[in-house]
């Protein structure tokens, strides 16, 4: 109820804002957060789980494509746990091979697990965004930032001995779709992503995290309607006409480059999405960049004594059959050159920056356990997330070509063909510096991937 009347004195107080009109606009939205918690665990999983969210915002544009978005949202983060049971293999042949032994065919296997851990925190979240819109229709808008967020209320079904932080700081990350319903209302549908930077327990690695998904509408008084560039896209500006807007969606086939540190590597696929924009800056050379989300990793198949990588101190603890996942919001700087008298052939490259949003191993290992009369072989359900053991961001280079398609009017689609090489170790070995539990510097993992990608290409300008 509270909330409620808070939003129609905010929106009471714009609309009727003559002074402010040209520059501030406000909105409200509802949606669904799907917790994601961040840090690192090694005995079960993380389930994905959904809850509210919802709230106000305000937007604050001193020039026409540029601004800044602030205000104030309620959530609920549901968090779950569980932690699954490790079947035995009976009546396996003892062997002292210090390598373990795999029957050719696994026995029947259905993994059972019970709930461990269940955590439910609601806080309200300040964001300080920056704010870019591209003028099309329906405009595009990319939102990075920070938040602040205070801990209202929270429920754990095994409790710790000690109560959760009170307040929570991070990175937040959105892109939205807006679409003018009215001359003064806009629907607005977006994504945001949120990642804790504090640890909301002290002596355990978890931090708040979730995926958003909104609906609202986004009021934005009474603007000239020449100065509504969200709500009547862009005017007739030359300068914008041959400016076009790609959306895509592809695949990931990436794979770990580092064969000389040893181990059974190959390829896994993994998603690939987001958005470019192209500006030409010469007849037929196009600056090119965007933002995507970029699935990438490795699998693992060979005896180690990590589930992550390929390590071995003595004798092998494992043998493993492990996915490594690496999550990233990604954003490439590159040149596109068109080729042809038609132009619809191209080729790119330039570099990237990528700051990982996940990172995660799972699949299964095998290991044994001997007493002095039996010998039990053990397969482990594996996963695990590997948060700290990677670097926040990577850096690379990109090497693209593809061929565009012509359609209706100015739109078209585009067939794209990417290779991307990593230029520096995605692991932090200072996690187990001092430690004489595994030797870090035997793993280094260089991303590598072929990606392949549709698009649908639109003008900024109608």
């Amino acid at each position: 109820m509270r909330l409620s009347k808070l939003v129609c004195l905010a929106l009471l107080i714009i609309w009727n804002s003559e002074g402010f009109s040209q520059k501030f606009s406000a909105g409200i939205f509802s949606g669904l957060n799907i917790s994601d918690i961040h840090g690192n665990s090694y005995n079960g999983k993380w389930i994905f789980k959904p809850g509210p969210v919802q709230g106000i915002f305000f937007d604050y544009n001193p020039v026409r494509y540029i601004g800044f978005s602030t205000g104030i949202n309620y959530s609920t983060n549901y968090y779950e746990h569980k932690e699954y049971v490790e079947p035995v293999y009976p009546n396996i042949e003892f062997t002292t091979s210090s390598s373990i032994y795999l029957p050719d065919s696994w026995p029947s296997f259905f993994p059972s697990y019970y709930q461990d851990e269940v955590m439910d925190f609601s806080l309200v979240t300040i964001p300080v965004q920056l704010k870019l819109t591209i003028p099309s229709k329906p405009a595009l808008t990319l939102s990075p930032g920070v938040f602040w967020s205070i801990r209202t209320d929270y429920n754990v079904a095994r409790p710790f001995m000690y109560e959760p932080a009170k307040g929570d700081f991070g990175f937040i990350y959105s892109a939205g779709l807006t679409y003018p319903i009215t001359g003064d209302l806009d629907l607005l549908l977006r994504v945001r992503y949120l990642i804790g930077r504090k640890d909301f327990y002290e002596s355990v690695s978890y931090r708040h995290g979730s995926f958003d998904f909104n609906l609202g509408v986004t009021f934005n008084g009474i603007l000239p309607q020449k100065e509504k560039f969200i709500a009547s896209g862009l005017e007739n500006d030359t300068s914008y006409s041959r400016i076009n807007l790609l959306y895509f969606a592809g695949a990931n086939f990436s794979w770990n480059s580092q064969k000389d540190k040893g181990g059974s590597y190959s390829a896994c696929p993994g998603f690939a999405g987001g958005f470019r924009i192209d500006i030409p800056i010469g007849k037929k050379t196009v600056f090119r960049t965007g933002v995507s989300f970029e699935q990438t990793g490795y699998a693992l198949n060979d005896s180690s004594d990590v589930f992550y990588g390929y390590n071995i101190k003595d004798d092998a603890e494992y043998f493993v059959n492990t996915r490594t996942t690496i999550d990233y919001f990604e954003i490439p700087v590159s040149l596109k050159f068109n080729i042809g008298r038609k132009e619809r052939f191209f080729l790119n490259t330039g570099p990237y920056l990528a700051v990982r949003l996940n990172a995660r191993t799972t699949g299964d290992a095998v290991y044994e356990e001997t007493g002095s009369s039996t010998y039990e072989l053990i397969r482990k359900v594996i996963y695990d997330d590997i948060e700290k053991l990677t670097k926040d961001n990577d850096i690379g280079w990109i090497f693209g070509t593809g061929w565009t398609i012509p359609l209706s009017g100015k739109y078209g689609a585009e067939v794209g063909l990417r290779y991307k090489t990593g230029l520096r170790d995605v692991f932090d070995a200072s996690v187990f510096s001092g430690s004489n539990l595994y030797d870090n510097r035997k793993i280094v993992i260089r991303n590598r991937s072929l990606s392949i990608y549709l698009g649908f290409k639109i003008p900024v300008s109608g």
